[in-house]
């Protein structure tokens, strides 16, 4: 998630607004819901949960970088128990979010 995003809705919510909170905290569950949800009854292979050390092979990044991401919610992952997890497409997405370099 954008952390400035995050404190623009807190200051608009703070001034007596909490509609744009509520919309970024419901929309952050929603993901976090559909990636659990895919990983549950993967239709695709795309869907399947890779833990952060097999998305590496798939990055020109490292585990701990991605990690790092995963912490800062740059990427959509999730915690399951102590693996941070995330699906290609999400992985894939941020890729071509990111672009090039």
């Amino acid at each position: 998630m954008d952390r400035s995003k995050y404190y623009d809705t807190l200051k608009k919510a703070d001034s007596g607004d909490p509609s744009a909170f509520v919309n970024f905290v419901a929309s952050a569950v929603e993901r976090s819901l559909d990636l659990y949800l895919r990983a549950l009854e993967p239709t695709e292979k795309q869907d399947r949960l890779l833990s952060l050390r097999e998305a590496a092979k798939m990055t020109p990044y490292t585990q701990e970088y991605l990690s790092l991401l995963a912490r800062k919610r740059r990427i959509a992952a999730v915690k399951v128990g102590r693996t941070w997890m995330i699906t290609e497409t999400e992985l894939h997405r941020y890729l071509r979010e990111v672009g090039p370099g």
